[in-house]
């Protein structure tokens, strides 16, 4: 130990703890569609494995500038965005809450070269006239934490030149699990699996299902958590074996890319037909007056939902 001249009323400890690589790092708090927050715990293994892969694959490097302003107390922004930064020596610009203009402001004054953020904010940037914005300096686009309706994801790159790449994963999974892609960008796809992680579709029977079929997604690797913090009942109902259940329904097509078509409990039952919410969402989103779009559904006397 040694005095701090800057605070002489505490002492700085300098020591170092070996640790192993599934010990617990850090403990990062998910609702998922329960409404429950559930402390997903995440080992170190977990976030060096997840941080390696999503530089890699996003292509940062030690000159790039990303802007950061989804929230720090989540996953994407925790690991994916600033965890990468800091492995990779590149710069944070850093932004305490989401503002169009201090965002667009900052994208000049910064030159960030990467932008990150969720469905909603690409939405409410195609419906602005950016026409008094240089942004010239961004170079890679990303989306995660929702699907983009592929309306959005054809428009944006038809205005702006460039694709809004996607990643896919939850908090359980620290978050990175598949990406589309840096070889071949498909429209609509979370791509294919990460490196070292495996994802399938499966039955309600816990059966793999071929491609194009409809399924859970699970997934299975270095990424996944080691569980939920003092919740070993909900541990176990999240876990088959080494599999993790997104609770996510997809496909996978016969190259091996997934597309996401909605989530499970999201499942509209209308007189026993299932109904996606996304599914109905990405036609509204094609009609030009249609600015937004959510689908949910209500209860219904005669047909159950509607």
């Amino acid at each position: 130990t040694q005095p701090n001249t800057l605070f002489p009323y505490t002492t700085l400890f300098r020591s170092s703890v070996d640790l192993s690589a599934n010990t617990p790092a850090a403990i990062l708090y998910t609702s998922g569609t329960t409404g429950t927050p559930k402390g997903a715990v995440l080992s170190h293994n977990n976030v060096v494995s997840n941080v390696k892969a999503a530089c890699r694959h996003c292509g940062i490097e030690h000159g790039d500038k990303l802007l950061l302003f989804v929230p720090l107390f989540h996953c994407f922004g925790q690991n994916a965005i600033m965890n990468c930064s800091v492995a990779s020596g590149a710069t944070i610009v850093l932004q305490q809450r989401f503002g169009l203009t201090e965002i667009l402001q900052g994208i000049q004054e910064n030159h960030v070269s990467h932008f990150y953020g969720v469905p909603t904010i690409f939405i409410r940037l195609m419906n602005l006239d950016l026409a008094a914005y240089d942004l010239s300096c961004i170079r890679y686009y990303f989306s995660a934490a929702a699907k983009m309706p592929i309306e959005i994801s054809a428009q944006w790159r038809e205005r702006f030149g460039l694709p809004i790449y996607e990643g896919y994963g939850l908090t359980e999974t620290s978050p990175f699990s598949s990406y589309n892609h840096e070889s071949d960008y498909r429209i609509g796809s979370i791509g294919t699996p990460i490196e070292h992680v495996t994802m399938q579709i499966w039955d309600e029977q816990q059966q793999l299902l071929g491609p194009d079929q409809l399924g859970e997604i699970v997934i299975k690797g270095p990424n996944i958590m080691l569980g939920y913090w003092n919740r070993p009942e909900e541990t176990a109902a999240a876990m088959s074996g080494a599999w993790f259940h997104s609770g996510d329904i997809g496909f996978v097509d016969e190259d091996g890319y997934f597309y996401i078509t909605d989530r499970l409990k999201d499942m509209i039952n209308v007189s026993g037909l299932k109904v996606y919410p996304a599914e109905v969402e990405n036609v509204l989103y094609q009609h030009p007056a249609v600015q937004e779009a959510a689908v949910y559904g209500v209860p219904h006397a005669e047909k159950g939902e509607v």
